[in-house]
């Protein structure tokens, strides 16, 4: 079995629960230094193109809730998904090479082949705007998330249901640990 430094945390629309986890996966395997990564196509007030930037505050912000849980670093990078993975790259580059990063992205579940990818899935109940990439996502990802059964059968990924509002379950942290040899 492969071991991990990276997870990625997608899903296939927005407002599932990806901050959530992310933060709870921090705050669960908080003897670790994780750095945390927001990856967004939208521009926040900046202008188009690549931009990361590094968040130094814990607040209601993605990347300021990944502090509040324990993150030794946090940035949020502004990208379009063909920037994706030199943005992730850069990011790398940055931070300490001992820490486990998280990135909270679909895209770069298709764009970082060697991290643990969990793919949050939309509930079949809830009528929403799929993501452009989530069917990619779906063929790549190591374990589906989300809070009902899919309606989809999968003998490959397992499927791990989690709960509001940590969004997180004893059978996804154990998944996580083994995924990323932690003790």
């Amino acid at each position: 079995m492969a071991q991990f430094r990276i997870v990625t945390v997608g899903s296939e629309a927005r407002k599932l629960g990806k901050t959530s986890l992310a933060c709870s996966l921090i705050s669960r395997f908080s003897e670790r230094r994780w750095c945390a990564v927001k990856v967004t196509p939208h521009t926040h007030g900046a202008a188009a193109g690549l931009h990361i930037h590094q968040e130094f505050v814990q607040g209601p912000s993605d990347t300021g809730r990944f502090l509040a849980a324990g993150a030794a670093e946090s940035f949020l990078v502004q990208a379009e998904a063909s920037e994706v993975a030199q943005a992730i790259s850069d990011v790398r580059g940055r931070i300490a090479s001992d820490r486990l990063l998280v990135i909270e992205s679909t895209a770069a579940m298709i764009t970082c082949p060697d991290a643990l990818r969990l793919l949050f899935l939309a509930p079949s109940e809830r009528r929403c705007e799929v993501k452009p990439y989530a069917a990619d996502a779906r063929q790549r990802a190591h374990a589906f998330i989300g809070t009902t059964t899919p309606a989809f059968a999968t003998q490959v990924q397992p499927f791990l249901a989690v709960e509001p509002p940590d969004y997180c379950s004893p059978n996804l942290l154990e998944f996580v640990r083994s995924r990323l040899s932690l003790g």
